[in-house]
């Protein structure tokens, strides 16, 4: 029978969230171990917020589906960079970027990152109308390499390899302070194999 994983991941490690995330993982032993810790349902549904009587009556406004944006709107995808994007628009406009996820749904609708100015008590910032969350690669990305899907792995990160190969390394697309553009990788620390060669757990720092 193989052995449960055991993993520690640091709340900084994984964008310091404070109400919970999600780690993604081929490994349905990790899943399983970890679901309770990272709960995927904590990515908040920025669709629920959404008064879609009053994105209707938005609509002259929109640069939605791949229009030209209005001048209030960030000339690039707010969705990256700092995780807080402040913003004083209006909430009648709307921003729309492409989105280059290729792991978006299909019934995400238009390939597009729509964005409105929210203010949740706190000061407005671009808000994701629809969002959803990104599912992993099934093939290790490279070190750097882009990370198109960025604004909807809030939280998310990747594990591959396996500590009887020594190669247990998690990937996300997030600093502490930023959704970032690229992949970077975190090395996992493996326990040592149990007596009767069982599988080694998998831990970081």
């Amino acid at each position: 029978m193989r052995a449960p994983f055991v993993v520690t991941f640091a709340l900084g490690a994984l964008g310091g969230c404070t109400d919970g995330g999600a780690v993604r993982s081929n490994d349905d032993a990790f899943n399983d171990a970890f679901h309770d810790t990272f709960d995927a349902t904590s990515v908040t549904d920025v669709a629920d917020a959404v008064d879609s009587k009053s994105t209707a009556d938005a609509s002259s406004d929109a640069g939605a589906d791949g229009d030209a944006n209005p001048s209030a709107c960030p000339k690039d995808d707010p969705g990256f960079g700092p995780r807080t994007n402040p913003c004083s628009a209006p909430a009648s406009i709307l921003c729309s970027y492409p989105d280059g996820c290729a792991f978006r749904p299909a019934d995400a609708g238009a390939p597009f990152n729509v964005y409105r100015c929210d203010d949740p008590g706190s000061g407005g910032r671009w808000t994701l109308i629809d969002d959803y969350v990104a599912t992993c690669p099934t093939i290790m990305p490279s070190d750097r390499a882009a990370c198109p899907c960025s604004p909807h792995m809030l939280y998310v990160a990747c594990l591959f390899g396996t500590c009887e190969g020594l190669d247990r390394v998690y990937f996300d697309c997030q600093t502490a302070d930023e959704l970032l553009r690229d992949w970077k990788s975190t090395p996992v620390s493996c326990n040592p194999p149990e007596v009767d060669g069982g599988d080694a757990d998998a831990a970081t720092d």
